[in-house]
C-alpha cells in the first residue's frame, strides 16, 4: 500500500501506519522510504484495513479500506489407504464478516503402478467432504487402475465456520487394491465485490 501521494497542509508527513485487521500489531512505515508499507494476510477473510497518516504537528486521519484474501491450498499425502485433510473455513478477519462465498476443491487419486513384475491392480476411491458439523456436503467415487488417475472437482457455496475435511478412502477388499497418492487443491474464496474497488494513484 502506498502513501506516496498523502500531504498535510500543516507539515511534513512523519508517520504511516495500517492496522490489517487480522489480530496483528498495526504496522509501521517510514514516509521517506517510497512511502510503502507491505503486509502479507497469512489467512483469509474481508479484511477491514485502516490507513493512517500523521504530520509533523502531530495531525492524523485515517481511511478504512476493505481488502479481499482468498487462501489457497495444495495438500499432498504418499501411498496411502486412508487420508483426511482438515481446513479451517472461518474467516480470519475481526468480526467474522462476511463467510466464504464458496469452497473449490480438486482432489486427484494417483494409483501408480510397480514394476513389470508385479505392476500392481486396481484401487476402489471413495472421496467425500464434510463441514464442521460432520455433515457430508459432497462425495464421489471411482476404481483407478495401475498407473491411472481420478479427479474429483466440486464446489459447495454452502459456507460454515469451522474446520472442514477431505476425506479420501481406498477400499482393502480384495488382493488387488493398492496405496494412493493424493494431491488436493482447495481454494476458499469470498464475492467479487467483497472489497473495495482499487483507489490508483492520479496521473
Amino acid at each position: 500500500m502506498t502513501f506516496a501521494d498523502t500531504t498535510s497542509d500543516d507539515g511534513s508527513i512523519t508517520k504511516i501506519m495500517i492496522d490489517p485487521d487480522d489480530g496483528s500489531d498495526p504496522v509501521e512505515g517510514d514516509p521517506a522510504d517510497n512511502a510503502v508499507i507491505s503486509y502479507t494476510w497469512m489467512t483469509h477473510g474481508v479484511f477491514t484495513v485502516t490507513l493512517t497518516a500523521e504530520d509533523s504537528e502531530g495531525n492524523s486521519h485515517s481511511i478504512m479500506v476493505k481488502v479481499k484474501i482468498d487462501m489457497h491450498i495444495v495438500w499432498t499425502e504418499s501411498s496411502t489407504a486412508s487420508s483426511t485433510m482438515n481446513f479451517d473455513a472461518t474467516p480470519d478477519c475481526e468480526d467474522g464478516d462476511p463467510l466464504p462465498d464458496r469452497i473449490t476443491l480438486s482432489s486427484t487419486a494417483d494409483n501408480p503402478s510397480g514394476p513389470p513384475w508385479a505392476p500392481g491392480g486396481s484401487s476402489d476411491v471413495t472421496w467425500s467432504l464434510t463441514n464442521p458439523s460432520e455433515e457430508t456436503v459432497g462425495d464421489s467415487s471411482g476404481t483407478i487402475g495401475a498407473g491411472a488417475a481420478e479427479t474429483w472437482d466440486f464446489t459447495t457455496r454452502d459456507t460454515v465456520e469451522g474446520v472442514w475435511s477431505i476425506n479420501v478412502e481406498v477400499s482393502q477388499e480384495g488382493t488387488n487394491t493398492d496405496p494412493v497418492n493424493v494431491n488436493n487443491d482447495v481454494t476458499i474464496a469470498y464475492a467479487e465485490g467483497a472489497e473495495d474497488p482499487t483507489n490508483p494513484r492520479p496521473e
